[in-house]
């Protein structure tokens, strides 16, 4: 459907963890075309299964940011703040890869560890789900997140739009997507 998501695909086919395919396309992917142009594209991973990142066929190396500083990854395991990884391949190729927390049946949100989303809501897509996508966009919303959260919303379904304005809450209490949530509901 998308040929940047279909190269992504193909640049992790011997990847044998679990991807999601993250952010702007991630939105484009529930909705089923695309609403903006992208400038990159990044998928998400289960942070336990970082290590497989390094047998990618093709790549040239892995940086990791911390602390606004790019640092190259050696395959060691890497631990919260680090969340944020770049795949450089031979051919020019970047992919920017999110560590993701799991525990058990649980997605955990790295920014606040209370807010949590069963695992199955994972298991059933490619992309991240779009609540997910739109909280980690929640916190400093850009225009392109604003156009994100417009284009999702009315595809939010009662439960979704609930989860997702508890989630907001817990740190923004006063966020603007908190009324168009209640709004839609």
């Amino acid at each position: 459907m998308f040929p940047e998501v279909d190269e992504v695909r193909q640049r992790l086919a011997n990847f044998t963890g679990d991807y999601w395919i993250a952010g702007g396309w991630a939105v484009d992917l529930r909705l089923g075309h695309q609403t903006r142009r992208h400038k990159d594209i990044e998928i998400a991973i289960d942070r336990r299964e970082q290590r497989l990142l390094v047998d990618l066929a093709g790549l040239s190396h892995i940086e990791y940011a911390h602390s606004g500083q790019m640092f190259r990854w050696g395959g060691e395991g890497l631990r919260l703040p680090i969340h944020e990884l770049y795949a450089y391949f031979t051919d020019g190729f970047v992919l920017e890869v999110l560590l993701n927390e799991f525990d058990g049946d649980d997605w955990i949100y790295r920014r606040n560890g209370h807010v949590k989303l069963e695992y199955t809501r994972f298991a059933s897509g490619e992309a991240l789900p779009a609540i997910v996508v739109l909280l980690y966009k929640s916190k400093s919303p850009r225009p392109q997140d604003e156009q994100d959260f417009e284009s999702l919303l009315p595809k939010l379904d009662a439960g979704d739009r609930l989860w997702l304005r508890e989630a907001i809450a817990r740190d923004y209490p006063r966020h603007h997507w908190i009324a168009a949530l209640k709004e839609k509901a």
